[in-house]
């Protein structure tokens, strides 16, 4: 198990809270957060500690578990519960919870660091798919470039040309800013000309919004962006297109 998983015991029952403690620490990767008697304290760990699963005894005085489980998921808590008690017949009441597992009282430790197997993918599970959805709300209608250090996640606009120098492709921003990227020249076409890149050379990507004139006796295109201004060569195919076809959209 990698992940360390935060566990609280709430259990009325002294020497079952003392046998799962040791069992507990017997397994690696396990941080006890906690052990108490009843729900009240036991809420108050969850408040501060915010465990990762909770080993919960059903047949307690006060509020038994199955009630304070409820209460829990009524308040939206998603922490992992594990019922631990010497009664099967509860085992059919504990359904709605969606609890881990359920332990019937007398249980060993090979059956305690099962759950803790399952508690453990559940976490990696979760963490997948809220990084998943982090990165989905971050880089939305942004491209993905390849760094040298790891990524740089950039807007269309954010670009104002693509050059290969020296058999190094660097993003030319519009704040002036050069970013060296990974990759190949036609991949970078591929992922960009839908994007409203055009390819005026076997070297350079041009974003067309940045576009501002075209000499065609000089065959040169220019380039504004904000404090950029830049002129390049351009193809004589280049130019039949252009002439031929309305692709740039300014």
């Amino acid at each position: 198990m990698e992940n360390e998983i935060k566990a609280l015991i709430i259990d009325d029952d002294n020497s079952a809270r003392s046998i799962l403690k040791h069992f507990l620490k017997v397994c690696k990767n396990v941080h006890l957060v906690g052990s108490k008697a009843d729900t009240v304290s036991g809420l108050e760990i969850v408040s501060a500690e915010k465990p990762d699963v909770i080993f919960l005894d059903i047949n307690m005085p006060h509020e038994n578990g199955l009630d304070f489980a409820r209460r829990l998921r009524e308040k939206g808590s998603d922490i992992q519960i594990v019922f631990t008690t010497a009664y099967k017949k509860y085992a059919v009441s504990a359904f709605d919870i969606k609890p881990v597992d359920y332990l019937v009282k007398p249980f060993g430790v090979d059956e305690v660091f099962n759950v803790l197997s399952k508690v453990n993918k559940n976490i990696k599970k979760q963490e997948k798919q809220d990084n998943e959805g982090f990165w989905d709300s971050v880089v939305t209608d942004k491209i993905k470039f390849k760094t040298l250090s790891g990524y740089v996640f950039l807007f269309p606009n954010e670009i104002c040309y693509v050059l290969t120098q020296k058999g190094n492709i660097n993003l030319y921003l519009c704040d002036g800013s050069i970013i060296r990227i990974l990759g190949l020249m036609n991949e970078i076409d591929t992922m960009l000309t839908s994007n409203n890149f055009i390819r005026i050379n076997r070297s350079a990507l041009l974003n067309s919004q940045y576009i501002y004139s075209i000499n065609k006796k000089n065959r040169e295109c220019t380039v504004k962006c904000l404090s950029i201004e830049e002129k390049f060569h351009l193809k004589n195919e280049i130019l039949e297109i252009i002439d031929n076809n309305d692709i740039i959209k300014l």
